[in-house]
């Protein structure tokens, strides 16, 4: 059962550390990111006849607001599952209901990440957005190795160990 419990932390863990490295590259470089926010938003590389072109938002204002909105949400799945994966290594000698009981800051990040992963850039990005119709501004094949990365952990997360 301890490995188990080690590889729930562990996951737990790189999902926290991949969000911190996506939130510090965003603090980074924040205009490259902002760039793919304010093309996707704006729809001016979807097909030039889609009827869908009427959901593009022109307004920087909303683009920088939006931007910072993903920022804010990918340093709390950060935050959530650096501190569930610490809690999970607290209890990892701990009785099954302690350890399962430990999971509960675990999930909230992973949830949170999947909410914005898949939420975000495939509902919101993907569909609302068209962002499937374009080649160029296009998240949807990394969105959906960050929130299947995030299933799995939520999944491996659920097994009682």
């Amino acid at each position: 059962m301890l490995t188990i419990r080690l590889c729930q932390t562990l996951f737990v863990f790189l999902i926290g550390a991949f969000a911190a490295g996506v939130v510090l590259n965003n603090l980074r470089d924040p205009q490259s990111n902002l760039r793919f926010v304010t093309h996707l938003m704006r729809m001016d590389t979807v097909f030039p006849d889609t009827r869908l072109k009427r959901r593009a938002v022109t307004d920087p204002a909303l683009h920088l607001l939006a931007f910072r909105l993903i920022v804010a949400v990918e340093a709390a799945t950060a935050l959530l599952c650096l501190a569930g994966a610490a809690r999970l290594a607290l209890a990892l000698g701990a009785d099954a209901a302690a350890f399962h009981a430990a999971k509960d800051v675990a999930f909230a990040g992973l949830g949170l990440g999947f909410l914005l992963w898949f939420g975000g850039f495939m509902i919101v990005g993907g569909q609302w957005f068209a962002s499937w119709q374009s080649r160029e501004w296009n998240g949807r094949e990394s969105a959906f190795m960050f929130y299947a990365a995030i299933g799995f952990a939520f999944l491996a997360l659920l097994h009682a160990a």
